[in-house]
């Protein structure tokens, strides 16, 4: 039903679109999009100058982008009633003056154009643009014309691009209405405004101005823009952050530009730093306002740890998860210690604990770097006082002694520490670490033992630490170093620093590759391939058998059938005809096989067989048909016991072979003689005038 009620509204807006020449195909044609808006259309690349129209009702959008379109006349919308145009992505060289001076201004809401060599706006002088609200305008000359702008009271939406413009007068950014203004793409290096600021104030609530070649903005734009609430200045040369003395808060967007280094100590605006070359950071800023998704060249040492100190931000992964400061995507840059690491899988100890004397080129040192450093040496000698004197507190001197031997013993036990087995294992870019001792020497001064992890990386020329963590608690026995590249080979080392007695480093090679991956896809395909040769296998199997059982089967089926055969042969017939010497009068008879009869005339080696002539004789593979009695055919036979007649016909055209004294011929066919008159015919005798043919008699030959 919804088809079929569109179809008919496209039918109807066929029927009452303006244009005059449609071409669904390769031109221009009318329809009416989902939410029931109609339009015009034509094909990219489909014409060169604007389609003729004539009067219809009002629609929605013209569409004449990406064409071949050079000239607008006086008369290209003559009678068009339109409210948005599109004419993007055309070689406009030339737009008549007096183009949308007509009835199409009383209906355009929004226009979408584009030309070629910086075209004029003279042709917005003319005309009432009584319901334009969004205009876009692209490659123009706005440093002419200016003053056209007058016209467009209602203006809410301007976008200039790849346009030239020096100045900003006061007749665009004095429009009533004006919330938005977009400068995108026009080579601007300075934001220049003339002097009737004072005069005239701005509605302008969002400024655009991304994609130009500004390195700073002028400091009263509160004063030219006072109701401004959205700068956009990404893609552009800033170095630094720009100072605007707004009173009101902004969002302002500074990404992509080429700021590395920026101070602030009181921000009220919400600023978007992503994307920027942000080396370090002061520790005196206030970051509670600002974004930093994605820094690309952030150092990670002491100067970040401190910063994230000051900041309460000491439980960095947290805070990261929780969106504010640093996004999912900061990588570290320097120091090669944790060069390529996402910020957000180091601590806060192992920042606080790496102090880089040498920045790179592109960083610029922060101003209480001393101070940080100090921090950190007093953080380390204090740690070191307090685990000393925590073991000293409760010493008196009754237990010099006990405390003296027992410290002896303590020595020995600490100068002889050392790991009974060290081991790695690489498995999905973690690496595990896992080590053993002697647990008996566990002592409480054993206990001030420090243990730390140190993954290095061999160079030609050096060995360079690429991995180290804090110091780890003494009676761990294994550790973890997550998302450590496979493919390479490392130095993993254990350092055990032991107070006033020295350190013990011990190290292994090892080679992070992905065996048990490789190992487990070979198991997975060796067990396919099982599966596989198992299937063929049973199904070559049973082929087989079923061959063998036909082959049985039709065994059995032919040893039947043969014996079946072998059976019907046992009790076939045979005829025999006598002949008498005195009258020549032949006679017949038909034999079961068992018969005693068949058995002497098969014995008997005087009787001579009747060799019948080419002339009379004709010889079938094939049984007759049973017929039925006639003058022609034989006697009943009963239980295949002899049973036989006498011919009275007289042979007249015998041959002499035949007359050579020959008793009885024994054949296994039908005998029909010719025809010929009988002198006598017993009553027991059946009379025939037939042909002679001999056929062998079977069971079911024979007629009942």
């Amino acid at each position: 039903m919804f088809s079929f009620l569109y179809l008919i509204l496209f039918i109807s807006s066929i029927k009452s679109c303006p244009l005059k020449t449609v071409d669904i195909h390769s031109g221009c044609y009318c329809g009416i999009e989902i939410d029931g808006r109609n339009y015009i259309h034509c094909h990219p690349y489909s014409i060169y100058k604007i389609p003729e129209f004539t009067r219809s009702y009002i629609h929605n959008k013209l569409n004449l982008s990406n064409n071949f379109i050079e000239y607008l006349t006086n008369k290209s919308f003559h009678q068009l009633k339109v409210q948005r145009i599109y004419i993007e992505k055309n070689p406009i060289k030339f737009i008549d003056k007096q183009t949308f001076n007509n009835n199409l201004l009383h209906y355009l809401e929004e226009l979408y154009i584009d030309t070629i060599n910086n075209g004029s706006l003279e042709f917005l002088c003319y005309g009432i643009w009584k319901k334009l609200r969004i205009l876009k305008l692209s490659r123009f000359n706005l440093n002419q014309y200016q003053y056209c702008f007058d016209k467009l009271i209602y203006l809410e939406k301007l976008t200039i691009q790849y346009s030239h413009i020096d100045i900003i007068s006061h007749h665009i950014y004095k429009l009533p209405f004006l919330y938005e203004l977009s400068l995108i793409n026009n080579e601007i290096d300075y934001l220049n405004f003339d002097d009737q600021y004072l005069i005239y104030s701005s509605s302008i609530q969002i400024l655009n101005l991304t994609s130009n070649q500004l390195q700073t903005i002028p400091n009263d734009l509160n004063v030219r823009l006072p109701h401004l609430i959205t700068l956009d200045l990404s893609n552009n040369l800033f170095e630094n952050l720009p100072l605007i003395n707004q009173t009101t808060k902004l969002h302002i967007n500074l990404s992509f530009n080429l700021i590395n280094y920026f101070h602030l100590n009181h921000n009220q605006h919400l600023i978007d730093l992503s994307f920027n070359p942000i080396c370090t950071i002061e520790s005196t800023i206030d970051i509670s306002n600002i974004i930093m998704n994605n820094l690309i060249n952030l150092h990670c040492d002491c100067r970040l740890g401190f910063f994230l100190l000051k900041n309460n931000l000491t439980n960095l992964p947290k805070e990261i998860e929780n969106n504010q400061l640093f996004g999912n995507q900061t990588i570290c840059a320097t120091p090669n210690i944790f060069k390529g690491q996402f910020l957000k899988d180091l601590t806060y100890e192992q920042l606080l604990t790496t102090c880089s004397l040498d920045l790179p080129n592109n960083c610029k040192e922060i101003t209480n770097f001393q101070e940080i450093q100090q921090y950190v040496e007093n953080l380390i000698n204090k740690t070191e006082l307090n685990i000393i004197e925590m073991y000293q507190q409760n010493e008196d001197s009754t237990q010099l002694i006990e405390t003296a031997e027992k410290l002896n013993n303590d020595q020995n036990s600490i100068l002889s520490f050392h790991l009974t087995s060290f081991n790695t294992y690489y498995e999905n870019n973690d690496l595990l670490i896992f080590w053993d001792f002697d647990t008996n020497i566990l002592t409480n001064y054993f206990l001030n033992t420090k243990f730390q992890i140190i993954i290095e990386q061999e160079y030609s020329s050096k060995i360079e630490i690429i991995r180290q963590t804090d110091f780890i608690s003494p009676y761990l026995k294994q550790y973890i170093i997550p998302n450590l590249p496979s493919n390479k080979i490392y130095h993993v080392c254990l350092l055990i620093t032991r107070l006033s007695y020295g350190s013990d480093k011990y190290c292994r090679q090892t080679t992070t590759t992905t065996i048990t991956s490789t190992t487990s896809n070979k198991q997975t395909l060796f067990f396919n391939r099982s599966i596989i040769f198992g299937f063929l296998i049973g199904t070559i199997l049973t082929i087989c058998f079923l061959i063998i059982l036909s082959f049985i089967c039709h065994l059995n089926y032919k040893q039947k059938h043969s014996h079946h055969l072998f059976h019907n042969q046992q009790h076939k017939h045979n005829m025999y005809i006598d002949r008498n010497n005195n009258d020549g009068i032949y006679t017949y008879s038909i034999v079961s096989s068992p018969s005693i009869k068949y058995h002497y005339l098969k014995k008997n080696s005087c009787q001579t067989y009747l060799k019948p002539t080419s002339s009379w004789y004709y010889h079938s593979t094939r049984q007759l048909p049973c017929i039925r009695p006639s003058p022609c055919c034989f006697l009943q036979y009963h239980n295949r016991t002899l049973s036989s007649s006498v011919t009275t016909n007289h042979i007249t055209s015998l041959s002499s072979e035949y007359s050579n004294g020959i008793d009885k011929e024994p054949i296994t066919s039908t005998s029909i003689m010719s025809n010929t008159s009988l002198d006598e015919q017993p009553s027991h005798i059946i009379q025939c005038s037939t042909k002679h043919l001999y056929e062998e008699l079977g069971d079911t030959n024979l007629c009942h």
